[in-house]
């Protein structure tokens, strides 16, 4: 799989059909492929940045007609067929003219000039981690714009694993928004608000059932050092807001770390969770699964 910047500009030298459609000419030297990704690049006057992602469906190629063929050498048109197209409702800029679009540039690590990494060309190619790079931002901007809190139900709690990684990182990223909006961008077992460190964890594991990988209410807000003891069963958080720790844990660190916050505060924080994945995650831990025979490789989101 290859993943892609597809550019909107004012010079589109074909008819594009936006979320539908993406033609070129077989003056690229790239060969897109079903099952490839991209994010839209959107160049226009003063804008410059992410309008929306998709998954190239299919690709079809056709001969050109006179007024399609711009230069002698081009004789081919080729079309990538798009599904699952998600639509930023802001842009998210990365205009070096903006004070927006140049911190944007640096927290993506960026540079100041990006034709130096390719992207003057039509269509450039993109590595995996920075597309994921890109998509997570440019999603996490939207939701700070529409919280989708409201617009969940059950249908949209479902994560499957063959589905496209825009679709299923669209799906997750309105989960993280909920959840961390939810607990007030607070750790629920230590109290930290320091939102650089904050996950929105699962509490029935996103390996266990794929039709509660989205749904906020097994969802709960973490830090990544809380959210580790979580996972790994270290600590157990209980629906009264009292917190059982394993008898393996005699770390000093650990201890103050998991007795910052009284079972009272928590118990108010837990709010929107569903207490019946609570209580499942008592019996859903590595360790507890060893103790009881069970097995499952299980899957940090």
């Amino acid at each position: 799989m290859t993943y892609w910047l597809f550019k909107i500009s004012d010079q589109d030298s074909y008819p594009d059909r936006p979320g539908s459609e993406y033609v070129y000419n077989n003056t690229h030297s790239v060969r897109v492929a079903g099952g490839d990704e991209f994010i839209y690049l959107k160049k226009r006057r003063t804008q410059y940045g992410l309008a929306g992602a998709g998954r190239v469906s299919r690709v079809t190629e056709r001969s050109t007609d006179g007024r399609e063929r711009r230069t002698p050498k081009v004789s081919r048109l080729f079309t990538a067929h798009l599904s699952d197209v998600v639509w930023f409702p802001r842009l998210f800029d990365l205009s070096a003219r903006t004070k927006a679009g140049r911190r944007n540039r640096v927290l993506m690590g960026l540079p100041g000039d990006l034709n130096s990494i390719g992207w003057s060309i039509s269509m450039p190619r993109i590595e995996r981690d920075l597309f994921v790079h890109l998509l997570d931002a440019a999603l996490d901007s939207s939701f700070q714009v529409r919280t989708p809190a409201a617009q969940m139900n059950e249908a949209d709690w479902r994560v499957d694993d063959a589905w496209s990684l825009v679709k299923r990182r669209s799906r997750m990223r309105a989960f993280r928004a909920i959840v961390l909006s939810r607990h007030e961008h607070t750790c629920v077992v230590c109290g930290t608000q320091l939102r650089s460190v904050l996950d929105a964890a699962h509490i029935r594991s996103y390996s266990s059932d794929k039709s509660q990988r989205a749904n906020p209410a097994n969802g709960i807000c973490l830090c990544s050092y809380c959210h580790a003891a979580y996972d790994f069963g270290d600590i157990t958080i209980l629906p009264d807001g009292g917190l059982k720790c394993s008898g393996d844990v005699h770390d000093e660190i650990a201890l103050k770390h998991f007795t910052a916050v009284s079972p009272q505060d928590r118990r108010r924080w837990l709010l929107g969770i569903e207490n019946q994945f609570l209580l499942d995650h008592l019996t859903e831990s590595p360790i507890k699964r060893l103790e009881t025979g069970k097995s499952d490789k299980g899957l940090r989101n």
